[in-house]
């Protein structure tokens, strides 16, 4: 029911300093200057697998299996004044992991840090947090893995205000012994001290964004594993590996772009051994409708030649070690190539992986991706399994073909709504004989490896303080506007 104010004795003295109050009320003139902002978000992950040759070969007895894990997260941020912080809380388990139907530990924080802006330009952070950096090639955090890899460590970062310019210097130490007198052997499989920095440089409108990044990270030098080569005691001795990547994102916002980034690693890994490695890739995408984009890509990874007495003897490497970096679809979805070092299915003996990529999108929610990879040896010396080394290599090694097999992967995702999306995929390895070899499986006697995953995630926003902001800011244009039409 509409009510004609006019009609009220006396309104009409009131009107117009009653609309001039409503205005002010509904501007927030005389109010205090507080900038504050407040954000509550969490995830429920549901990462249901079929493993019948994922991450290694099946061999002629080994079964398939289903396996569930769940990850949980729930986030806060704040920001007044210019401080603020962000934690996020994380637990993440298998289905049926349980003891005495109690909960296994998997509760922790994979990020808990405050930081401070001192102008629009500058911020410093300090506290435990993942670091991403690019394509996540060499530092990422959340992922495919049910945990986020996170550093404890402290951060300067610039932001220019067009944000065309971005820089970053970090640093982090580990200790694994808590609260105590004096140095002791530092025995985890981590950093002990890890510096970095990295810029970032946009030219034009996104026709060429430049990065650097340099990375430290010092460890205490642990027994070489291999050959019973003589080192000193852990904790004795620091060593030294610097790792330093760039990366060229040509013409981004075009039908046809591309991607050339490398990295090199200098210095001592954790095992003392000299390193002189490398690591490179070449990406080429094109987009000649909305709905599809085909990619060629090459990746290449240098390795040991263990023809060489320096590589042999484990003074020399040039093993490529991508640290905190992704894990998971870098070098195939079945993971079979991670790359940590020598620590790999190829011995650290290097890998060439050239793969095209195939992206279909009928509609906004849905998109189809359809792959094929091939890999190779970059070395073709191996550790021999067998104990029948050739006669032309160092004794306990053997020379095999170079090619490794390829990978053919279907991935679809839907995003049912804005929060809640599904993925479901499935990837075939096809191997040859040396791959057979290198998972300790006669040649001919692997069957057939497959790997299929559907993903349920739900990462629902449950307050946002600029949303709040925007309703509130709605509903006093709202009241603006009726205040206006009564002082007319």
């Amino acid at each position: 029911m509409r009510v004609n104010l006019g009609i009220i004795k006396g309104w009409g003295v009131f009107q117009r300093p009653f609309a001039l109050l409503l205005l002010l009320a509904a501007t927030g003139a005389g109010g205090p200057d507080v900038y504050a902002q407040f954000r509550i978000w969490g995830e429920i992950r549901e990462k249901l697998q079929f493993r019948d040759g994922y991450h290694r070969l099946k061999g002629p007895e080994d079964k398939g299996f289903v396996v569930n894990a769940q990850r949980t997260r729930l986030g806060l941020e704040f920001e007044k004044n210019n401080l603020g912080f962000v934690m996020t809380v994380e637990d993440a388990r298998i289905w049926g992991e349980s003891k005495d139907n109690r909960s296994e530990a998997g509760f922790g924080l994979s990020s808990a840090y405050f930081f401070i802006n001192f102008c629009q330009r500058f911020t410093f952070d300090i506290g435990r947090r993942p670091l991403d950096y690019d394509d996540g090639r060499y530092m990422t955090g959340p992922g495919w893995g049910d945990v986020t890899k996170a550093v404890d460590a402290l951060m300067f970062k610039y932001r220019s205000l067009d944000l065309k310019t971005k820089a970053d210097i970090g640093f982090s130490l580990s200790n694994n012994y808590g609260h105590v007198d004096f140095l002791t052997t530092y025995t985890v499989d981590w950093f002990k001290y890890y510096v970095w920095a990295w810029t970032s440089r946009e030219f034009g409108n996104r026709d060429l964004v430049w990065t650097l990044l340099y990375a430290q990270d010092v460890n205490q030098r642990k027994p070489f594993p291999e050959n019973g080569a003589e080192v000193p005691e852990p904790g004795s001795r620091l060593v030294n590996r610097y790792t330093v990547g760039t990366y060229f994102y040509l013409f981004q916002d075009r039908p046809v772009n591309g991607l050339v980034y490398g990295y090199g690693q200098w210095g001592k890994n954790a095992f003392g051994q000299r390193l002189n490695a490398y690591l490179a890739s070449v990406q080429l995408k094109y987009r000649p409708h909305p709905k599809w984009e085909f990619v060629a890509a090459y990746d290449f990874i240098s390795g040991n030649d263990y023809s060489r007495p320096d590589y042999a003897d484990g003074h020399r490497s040039q093993a490529f070690d991508r640290f905190l970096g992704a894990r998971h679809s870098m070098l195939g979805y079945m993971d079979y190539f991670n790359v940590r070092g020598a620590d790999d299915l190829t011995q650290g003996a290097g890998l060439h992986q050239p793969y095209l990529r195939l992206y279909y999108r009928p509609h906004p929610k849905h998109r189809i991706e359809l792959s094929g990879r091939y890999f190779a040896l970059v070395q073709p010396y191996v550790i021999d399994k067998s104990g029948t080394s050739d006669a032309v290599t160092p004794a306990g090694y053997t020379r095999l073909p170079r090619s490794l097999g390829g990978e053919m992967d279907l991935h679809y995702r839907y995003d049912v709504f804005e929060d809640f999306w599904v993925r479901a995929g499935y990837s075939v390895m096809l191997p040859t004989a040396t791959m057979e070899r290198l998972s300790g499986i006669a040649p001919g006697n692997s069957r057939f490896s497959h790997f299929a995953y559907v993903v349920l995630t739900y990462k629902p926003v449950l307050f946002d303080s600029e949303r709040h902001a925007a309703r509130r800011a709605e509903k006093a244009a709202q009241a603006i506007r009726a205040a206006q039409a009564l002082i007319k």
